[in-house]
């Protein structure tokens, strides 16, 4: 190692904490400090070409480019003042380029000093610091497997599954691993509806109709009185023919319900009015109608009942005519006498209910979603809106806006209007939320909404707390986060220094090894990474893992101890275990547990020296690092 080299290295072991990394990051997109240091530079630049500059042109180049002679059209004399002077870019990349080929001036002609040419060459290569920053396009990011695992996970607290089993691995395109497949896409249909259903409980069943509301067909015609409450005797309708009313469901879940029918009947005949009671063509049950019509009664039939969508009917299966009998003491008809009218049997229903098994108990996951219940004071539709707006704001990792709120409450109305219960809307509602692209997807987080295109925006207080947590917890914000980003502290510098530190103390920090280490080391494949077996049988899967382990624990020990990013290249301890250890030929290591361990070989040292590193990059024969 030259002694250059060690030298610098030595000079920059001062630890550079890995904050200040992010923390000059968000210095450079935060819009305040960036004006603000760009009018320093702008104001240095000006002053320098003014006093010092300017001088010097003056002295070396006025012979040639001045107002009676410029040659090249070249005129510095023009040029009045050092803000001026900053609008001339392309004539001081000319002149750059003609003082690093000594060029100018002429060969011929008096030569400025070596400090001199620097001075002039160092002041045109600062006005390139009076670009606008470039922080480059920002593309639409899809939350990658585990950071949608991660995402779920603290989205959901008290979820215990695992949302991204059975999930494809992210395919890598134009470097990115964040495309959307169909199959992902279905993936995460199942994902939501899995999620949602272990952690919301579905509400105690109670469907009510009246007879009015239900579609009806008698004698084999559609009923048009569906509706009209007028015309349906208030909401009741009566069959004299066969017929059938139909109840559209959708069950949050099978059990034992119990179908509840208000009816009375005229009767005719020896036998009584008699209702079949069915679901999807499938006999429930029969109830014999036995009250009066004047004096409806509620019958009752239980039945079993699957979870999901189906059609409950309540048909009348008896209608008849008998013919009217004369009352008379003879038996026979009398001059005058009105015939009587023949007996019909008839039904009259008055309503249809619906009572499902007892709810099950709401786990503390769902009460935390449920921030409003539907009751006297609060309507179904109003205590939606509080719960979408409360959980849109972190499954978005922003405040939702009104379009996007409302378009989610569009879903809750349609499930509530198909018959749904209040739950079951819900869920429906939060399942359109995690399939939303603004959950999917890291989308116009910076505050870029109108801005021009291809213009630069300053990253907002709810951009930064994102970009945050998916770079160090490859999660969404938590309430501390959030609560800076709604405060607008993260505008600070000073306030996102202290964020991350905080963050980096957290155990979800080691997202960053495994998301961000891994793929950078290349170590994703250590475990199937082809190898002669016969010049190397000791190295088993076990092995294989305990040197993936190695850098990886070397990259966390930089980053949570706040050491010199160097030390990645160079250090003088690495992280062994006892079958790593006799690999290497270093003794003095036992057991499987990997360690701290000092190297004394100034050969080892660094992510670049561990087997891991050297086996990915290496052909099965050979090393080729």
């Amino acid at each position: 190692m030259s002694g250059r080299l060690v030298l610098a290295m030595s000079g920059a072991r001062r630890a550079l904490p890995a904050a200040c990394l992010v923390v000059l990051l968000a210095c450079a997109a935060t819009s305040r400090a960036a004006e603000g240091g760009m009018e320093a530079r702008r104001a240095a630049a000006v002053s320098s070409y003014d006093h010092d500059i300017a001088p010097l042109l003056t002295t070396w180049c006025g012979e040639c480019h001045r107002a009676e002679k410029h040659k090249g059209d070249v005129d510095f004399s023009t040029i009045r003042g050092g803000a001026a002077a900053l609008g001339e870019r392309e004539l001081w990349g000319n002149v750059a380029t003609k003082l690093a080929l000594q060029e100018m001036p002429p060969e011929k002609a008096k030569q400025p000093s070596d400090d001199e040419r620097a001075r002039i060459a160092g002041w045109i290569t600062s006005l390139r610091r009076l670009d606008p920053p470039d922080p480059g396009v920002m593309g639409v990011r899809r939350l990658a497997r585990q950071e949608y695992v991660n995402t779920i996970r603290d989205l959901f607290i008290g979820y215990s599954g695992d949302p991204g089993q059975g999930f494809p691995s992210d395919q890598i395109g134009a470097g990115f691993n964040n495309s959307l497949s169909p199959l992902l896409m279905e993936k995460m249909l199942l994902a939501s509806d899995g999620v949602l259903d272990q952690i919301i409980a579905s509400d105690h069943v109670e469907m009510h109709w009246s007879a009015v509301q239900l579609d009806a067909v008698v004698d084999g015609k559609e009923d048009a009185a569906k509706g009209d409450a007028d015309k349906a005797k208030g909401g009741s309708r009566t069959f004299a023919a066969a017929g059938h009313l139909t109840a559209t469901l959708s069950l949050p879940e099978a059990g034992t319900y119990t179908i509840r029918v208000r009816a009375g009947a005229d009767q005719a005949g020896k036998e009584p009015v008699r209702l079949m009671i069915g679901l999807d063509g499938a006999l429930l049950g029969e109830i014999a109608v036995l009250a009066r019509t004047k004096m409806p009664v509620a019958y009752t039939c239980k039945a079993k009942l699957p979870a999901g969508p189906g059609h409950l009917t309540v048909t009348f299966i008896n209608p008849a005519t008998e013919p009217a009998t004369l009352t008379s003491a003879s038996g026979k008809a009398k001059p005058g006498d009105v015939p009587p009218k023949p007996q019909v049997r008839a039904v009259t229903i008055e309503s249809v209910d619906l009572i499902g098994p007892p709810a099950a108990k709401q786990s503390d996951a769902q009460r935390r979603l449920f921030v409003a219940q539907p009751g006297k004071d609060l309507d179904k539709r109003t205590a939606a809106r509080r719960i979408i707006e409360a959980f849109a704001a972190r499954a978005f990792r922003r405040p939702a806006d009104a379009d996007e709120i409302d378009g989610l409450l569009k879903v809750f109305d349609l499930a509530d209007t198909q018959g749904e219960v209040f739950s079951e809307a819900v869920k429906l509602m939060l399942k359109a939320t995690l399939l939303s692209p603004q959950f999917l997807f890291r989308l116009a987080e910076d505050g870029d909404q109108g801005a021009p295109v291809g213009g630069m925006v300053a990253v907002d207080s709810w951009g930064m707390a994102s970009r945050l947590s998916y770079f160090l917890w490859s999660s969404m914000p938590d309430d501390e986060l959030f609560a800076a980003a709604r405060d607008g502290k993260l505008a600070d510098p000073a306030a996102v220094a202290a964020q991350v530190r905080r963050m980096l103390k957290d155990p979800k920090a080691h997202a960053l090894i495994d998301n961000f280490a891994v793929p950078w080391l290349g170590l994703g494949s250590i475990q199937t990474q082809t190898i002669d077996q016969k010049r190397f049988p000791h190295v088993t899967p076990a092995l294989r893992q305990a040197m993936a382990d190695e850098p990886l624990m070397l990259v966390e020990a930089v980053m949570r101890e706040d050491r010199s990013l160097l030390e990645l290249l160079d250090c003088r301890y690495t992280f062994l275990n006892q079958a790593l250890a006799e690999h290497y030929g270093i003794s003095g290591v036992s057991g499987t547990q990997m360690r701290k361990v000092e190297l004394s070989d100034p050969l080892r040292g660094g992510v670049m020296t561990t087997a891991a590193v050297l086996m990915v990059t290496s052909t099965p024969t050979r090393t080729s690092p």
